[in-house]
């Protein structure tokens, strides 16, 4: 409904379903007592019901069914937030719940940013805003001990997402450099050592060999 508001506002067609824009008097006094149709009025009316035949082309038949009785933009307004608040007030808790929770365990630092990502703009989309700094903030609080040298910078300096983003791929880069270097030398060393002890044996056996 948060997204409904939103195209309602940029026509600041608002009041009809908040119930701020109240209809005008149908009619307006003329001479000797007798009473005109009042333009304004129509005009209102005539706006109410192509936003209520609107309104009624965007919901499912799930939940057309509830909406028989209603007349105006504000009757089929009020009657989804009244049927169907709660169930979205649920799905926001679920959200920021997985949102605050969310860990980056084995994820990409890629994937683990995208999800992030993903539910900050879900819960802003259904009007629960998520900050830059909150989505900072949650970022540094999920990541593994590997990333412990950046987590805890940003609790004097406030950084930008931008920067953090940038600074975790530089991090998980060399971290990936480095887990590709030690096997290498390792092996290295290994090969050397064994290059030694085949140096050793055939010295020995060459002397044997003399002697």
């Amino acid at each position: 409904m948060h997204q409904l508001l939103l195209i309602l506002e940029g026509y600041g067609l608002e009041g009809f379903v908040l119930g701020t824009a109240l209809p005008p008097s149908p009619f307006l006094p003329w001479t000797d007592g007798q009473h005109v149709d009042n333009p304004t009025f129509i005009v209102h009316k005539k706006q109410d019901k192509f936003l209520a035949y609107w309104l009624l082309s965007t919901v499912t038949d799930e939940i057309l069914v509830h909406l028989t009785a209603a007349k105006t933009s504000f009757d089929i307004w009020t009657t989804i937030d009244k049927k169907f608040g709660a169930k979205s007030n649920i799905k926001i808790s679920s959200m920021c719940h997985a949102l605050y929770s969310i860990k980056k365990t084995n994820l990409t630092i890629k994937d683990y940013l995208s999800k992030v990502k993903s539910l900050s703009d879900s819960l802003t989309a259904v009007g629960s805003l998520v900050t830059e700094q909150e989505q900072v903030s949650i970022i540094l609080a999920g990541l593994s001990i590997e990333f412990e040298s950046i987590r805890v910078f940003p609790s004097t300096t406030p950084m930008s997402l931008e920067l953090v983003t940038e600074m975790l791929l530089d991090c998980e880069a060399r971290q990936l450099t480095l887990l590709i270097k030690v096997p290498l030398q390792v092996n290295l060393v290994s090969w050397s050592q064994q290059g030694n002890l085949d140096n050793m044996i055939f010295g020995l056996d060459s002397n044997r060999g003399s002697h």
